[in-house]
């Protein structure tokens, strides 16, 4: 009954979701526990119907039903059909949690899960050719209950329990089946002969020791004796017959008649020993091969442990971090210079707290199959800047070179899941962080391959960092769950290890691929290639008709051009100040992108003679991320229009000259602003988070009312007149009805602003399938908990500059909102 555990275990484990892979799952763990090809020995379900499924399908009704009525953990039992004679053990054990699975329209629930041994395949082990075939074994329990028979034609023991039959016989001699079982106990193996029905038998009980099954050797008396008697009766004769003068002759023959007999029994004994040696070495390999599945699973079991284990470390550091922070806050009130740090600290150990849950919170998502991909619009220039934003900060504080690449990137604007491709980016340069010492370099390259078709492309990701590097063994389970290197160096560093699982993950949601090359003590690369839609729909507007682009950077020149591929702008590259002046003498030029000159004392100069000779083109200075800082005071004296950071995006260079020409720079000194003077309709079940969200809103002009559930707010809204509110902030989990739900109410609204008016997910339930599931009932957009007012700003403009739903005249475009004076 072992290999029952091990089997159902596996099979929780795969929860095949149809018939198809459910049958595929039971075929390979069939072969992988080498069972019986010839079919004696199958795995077997049972579902709540009582209906037999093995490997090889539906078998029809299980014939035990009445032995489940109980719902026993685990049974054993032997079936014997009818109509085949076929004998069957069952060895089952009822699943913890029942498997659903689709068969075809219907839905079956399989309850128990085990195999079946077909008993017939076992006469061959048996069978005694001494007796001419009037032998019996049967195989019986401890109990003495008949297990199986081998002789199905002849049964002189009828009743179900052998040791009743044998008990109930008229014993010779003296001796009594107490005697032999005693006998059998002390010793494993005891003989007797008894009557039954007038018939005497010789019988034999012995105990096998690799199975809790007692053989029995059955065979009547005359077939002992017959060759004996007939021996008798031919040396009479031939005493009568020949006398005196053939008696040595027949002492001769008598002799080499029973050595002859003696041998050939020698022989079948030697057969039968064999052949019980081969059942036991093939239940030794059974045993085997279940403590081996037993190993692999405990394995796992002690990884989630020492995972548990690294995750209890992992969450306190930072919850012990807030805790005693918020502690000294409480005493140091009246010092903001403190405070002030406090707060950041506070922050800073929260996000990574946050970092920590969700990562947990992801794998879950991906091991339960409940992951998926959603599509939308990416912007590859929004995904490095944003990404950069992230990782940079990182870098510096540990005093890293983080350098971003791109490598001739013509297709910017993708069709894709843009959180889940930012993830892979955090992910993998996030590690590159914490497993780089101080003062080392990270590296980003982003290039593109063709696609499968002129609908796709690849983006080919590189991770290059000169960091602690991982020894080969290492590399082998990088990508398995709760699997972190250790070693004096990076033992220190934090992390649920699942970080490399889930990216592996999601690449592979995506249809691509990852492969890692490190060397210890010297680094470590990624490379990932995913494929990912081209978004033929999108154009990227530029107001400009002829661009000059002044650098003498090959690199910079062939990723610009690559860039401007399909944009119908005509675009010269000059590499010199000669070539310059002559194709300013020649060529009207709108717009000039200058590269290389941030350090030159005669920046201003250049950018003086530029100005004249172009007359009013937009100049734009391109620097690297990390250049923008310092390149800021340079660049504001030498009298450029505008700032670019490298990698070059088109949608980046085109946002920058779009806002400079229509002089839209001043609305974005406040990142907040656009939503001075707003007012918001909020659901919110939790009153410390509504405390918290009302305090964040009036921190920055921005009123809200706030309703405890769904339903409040639907019955509220229906009063709601045109332009007294500008949105509203649905949480999804809430009491009385939920986001969603309330949602759809306000949509159906009698009330003609449920059709216009923007509803925005405010919402912990960060997963793709939750972001879908409230556009699906009718949101415009979705912000993770914890809210972050940059992200509402971007949100809510977005949605209402875009009219996704908008408001129509009663929710104008974010920069139009009136804001007091």
């Amino acid at each position: 009954m072992a290999n029952t555990d091990v089997f159902c275990n596996y099979a929780a484990l795969a929860r095949p979701d149809n018939m198809d892979d459910l049958l595929t799952f039971m075929k390979k763990q069939a072969r992988l526990n080498e069972m019986d090809t010839r079919g004696s020995e199958k795995l077997v379900a049972i579902d709540s119907l009582g209906r037999c499924l093995t490997q090889d399908g539906w078998q029809g009704n299980f014939g035990g039903m009445n032995r489940l009525a109980d719902e026993p953990e685990k049974i054993s039992f032997v079936s014997e059909s009818l109509t085949t004679n076929v004998t069957t053990m069952y060895f089952l054990e009822r699943l913890q949690t029942p498997i659903s699975v689709q068969d075809g329209e219907r839905s079956v629930q399989l309850v128990y899960y085990g195999m079946s041994q077909n008993m017939e395949s076992l006469n061959r082990y048996f069978n005694c050719d001494a007796y001419d075939g009037n032998n019996s074994v049967y195989v019986l329990d401890s109990q003495g209950s008949r297990v199986f028979r081998s002789n199905a034609s002849k049964n002189p023991l009828q009743a179900y329990n052998a040791f009743s039959s044998l008990s109930e016989m008229e014993y010779l001699h003296g001796t009594s089946f107490e005697v032999t079982q005693d006998e059998l106990e002390r010793s494993g193996l005891s003989y007797s002969n008894a009557v039954l029905d007038g018939e005497e038998y010789h019988y034999a009980l012995y105990r096998m020791e690799s199975a809790d099954w007692v053989l029995l050797f059955l065979v009547p008396s005359r077939f002992v004796a017959q060759d004996t008697v007939s021996l008798v009766r031919t040396t009479g004769t031939l005493v009568l017959v020949f006398s005196l003068v053939m008696l040595g002759a027949a002492v001769l023959v008598i002799y080499t008649i029973l050595r002859r007999k003696q041998i050939q029994a020698l022989e079948l004994e030697r057969k039968n020993r064999e052949s019980l040696e081969k059942v036991n070495q093939e239940l030794s390999e059974a045993v085997q091969t279940a403590e081996r599945a037993e190993k692999a699973a405990k394995d796992a079991s002690r990884a989630k442990s020492e995972f548990l284990s690294n995750m209890s470390h992992d969450i306190r550091t930072p919850m012990n971090a807030i805790v005693g922070i918020t502690s000294l806050m409480a005493h140091e009130k009246d010092d903001p210079e403190k405070l002030e740090q406090y707060i950041g600290k506070v922050q800073s150990s929260s996000q990574h707290l946050l970092s920590l849950i969700n990562d947990v919170l992801d794998m879950s998502k991906i091991e339960s199959s409940d992951a998926s991909l959603s599509r939308a619009e990416v912007n590859l220039a929004d995904q490095i800047g944003q990404v950069d934003s992230i990782i940079r900060p990182q870098a510096e504080t540990r005093r890293q070179a983080f350098t971003i690449r791109v490598h001739e990137i013509s297709h910017e604007r993708l069709i894709g899941d843009a959180v889940r491709l930012r993830q892979i980016f955090i992910n993998l340069l996030s590690n590159a962080v914490k497993y780089t010492q101080v003062g080392g370099e990270i590296s980003l390259d982003l290039a593109e391959k063709p696609g499968a078709d002129d609908a796709h492309t690849v983006l080919v990701i590189t991770v290059t960092d000169n960091g602690y590097g991982m020894a080969p063994e290492f590399v082998e389970h990088i990508f398995e769950p709760f699997t972190r290197a250790e070693s004096s160096t990076t033992n220190k560093v934090q992390g649920t290890g699942l970080g490399m699982a889930i990216t592996k993950n999601i690449i592979d949601l995506m249809g691509g691929t990852i492969s890692v090359e490190s060397t210890p003590h010297k680094g470590s690369r990624f490379v990932v290639e995913v494929p990912i839609e081209i978004d033929r729909e999108s154009r990227c507007e530029i107001d400009a008709k002829n661009v000059l682009l002044i650098t003498d950077e090959e690199n910079l020149v062939a990723n610009v051009t690559a860039s401007f591929r399909g944009s119908g702008i005509p675009l010269h590259a000059a590499r010199g100040r000669e070539e310059v002046a002559e194709y300013l003498r020649d060529t009207p030029v709108d717009t000039i992108l200058l590269s290389g000159y941030a350090h030159d004392p005669k920046l201003h100069d250049i950018v003086h003679l530029l100005h004249e000779e172009a007359k009013d083109a937009v100049l734009v200075f391109c620097v690297d991320y990390e250049q923008l800082s310092e390149a800021d005071d340079v660049l504001k004296k030498s009298g450029v229009d505008g700032l670019i950071a490298r990698p070059f995006f088109l949608s980046n260079f085109a946002n920058i000259v779009n806002d400079i020409r229509s002089d839209i720079d001043s609305d974005n000194q406040d990142e907040n602003a656009a939503l001075r003077g707003m007012r918001f309709l909020c659901a919110e079940d939790n009153a410390l988070n509504a405390e918290i969200l009302e305090a964040i809103l009036d921190m920055n002009e921005v009123s809200c009312v706030i309703y405890p559930n769904g339903k409040q707010l639907v019955e509220a809204f229906e009063n709601v007149t045109p332009g007294e509110f500008d949105a509203i902030l649905m949480d999804v989990q809430m009491p009385v009805m939920n986001g969603l739900d309330a949602t759809r109410a306000v949509r159906r609204s009698a009330n003609p602003l449920g059709k216009t008016i923007p509803i925005i997910a405010m919402t912990a339930n960060a997963f793709s399938s939750d972001v879908q599931a409230c556009l699906d009932a009718g949101m415009d957009a979705h912000v993770p908990k914890p809210l972050e007012l940059a992200t509402l700003e971007r949100t809510l403009r977005s949605v209402m500059n875009a009219k996704f739903s908008g408001g129509g005249d009663t929710c104008p475009p974010v920069a139009d909102v009136k804001r007091p004076q």
